[in-house]
């Protein structure tokens, strides 16, 4: 095999696996979209998402400064990390309550 060939050989092989790469993280982001099952994540959107956003909101005003997205973000994550500190529920019962426990209370 030719040099040039083999350069041409290793070319191609990288663009089909770049090419397949991207298509398997096409399917993980298309697989996101209006998941907004429990337990809520990094990564999931949906109703139920912008329904904890409304509620943290209305907890503390200062949150959520661009708007409520319906997607839970890391900004999404940080609003219900201080909501627990500032509400000092111990870690004990926060690892009992999960965000299912908001669905049944709060979103009726």
């Amino acid at each position: 095999m030719s040099k040039r060939s083999l350069i041409i050989f290793i070319c191609l092989f990288l663009l089909i696996f770049l090419f397949v790469k991207s298509k398997e993280r096409a399917k993980v982001k298309v697989q996101n979209v209006n998941d907004d099952s429990f337990p809520l994540k990094i990564g999931k959107r949906g109703k139920r998402v912008e329904q904890v956003q409304i509620w943290l909101k209305k907890m503390d005003s200062s949150l959520f400064p661009a708007g409520i997205n319906g997607v839970f973000d890391q900004e999404t994550e940080n609003a219900l990390l201080l909501h627990k500190k500032r509400t000092n529920i111990s870690e004990t019962f926060w690892n009992k309550i999960s965000i299912g426990h908001f669905q049944t209370t709060i979103f009726k």
